[in-house]
């Protein structure tokens, strides 16, 4: 087993670099592309599309609807351990 983790690790480190050079080649085709300003060709189109994202922001969502907050929060483990410490959690009774 542990000659086939070592040939796997090769193998992903390779596959690694293979990408690497990939994304590179990639920023340099689109810079390219856009220093020519031929966004387009044939059935390829070069599309920038920027994208906007809603977020609640949790002490305005609180204020104003309390208890539809206390129903749909979710705290996990990991964030509520990484806030308050892990030992806290067992001592509180909350679980």
């Amino acid at each position: 087993m542990l000659e086939r983790a070592y040939v796997l690790q090769n193998m992903m480190k390779a596959q690694r670099q293979t990408i690497r050079k990939q994304e590179e080649e990639y920023k340099r085709i689109l810079e390219q592309i856009k220093e020519t300003g031929q966004a387009r060709h044939r059935a390829y189109e070069l599309v920038e599309k920027v994208q906007k994202r809603r977020s609640i922001v949790s002490d305005r969502f609180f204020k104003l609807w309390p208890q539809s907050f206390l129903k749909l929060a979710r705290v996990s483990i990991k964030d509520a351990e990484a806030e308050l410490g892990a030992g806290q959690l067992d001592a509180s009774r909350c679980m």
